[in-house]
């Protein structure tokens, strides 16, 4: 992993208990995703605006996205989502 497009790195000093809800957020500004973990920054990356496996770019397919919540392996449960657009 590293800080080009399409890439990032994760850090997380938070010691996170099992089967205890945590707060996740995750805000998208252009290409740019910043992803918060109970209120600290986890991750950071920019979208290579080629690619095509997180959806379309706005100028081909302005419907077109991804929302990723979970990229690993293991058991997770989410409550309390919410998507809101910042027009």
């Amino acid at each position: 992993m590293g800080s080009g497009a399409g890439e990032q790195r994760y850090t997380n000093a938070q010691r996170l208990a099992a089967r205890q809800w945590h707060r996740y957020q995750i805000d998208v500004i252009g290409h740019e995703v910043t992803v918060w973990l109970n209120g600290a920054p986890a991750t950071k990356f920019r979208r290579d605006p080629s690619e095509t496996h997180r959806g379309n770019p706005p100028s081909v397919d302005p419907d077109s996205g991804c929302v990723g919540i979970q990229a690993h392996t293991g058991v997770v449960a989410f409550a309390n989502i919410a998507i809101r657009a910042s027009h």
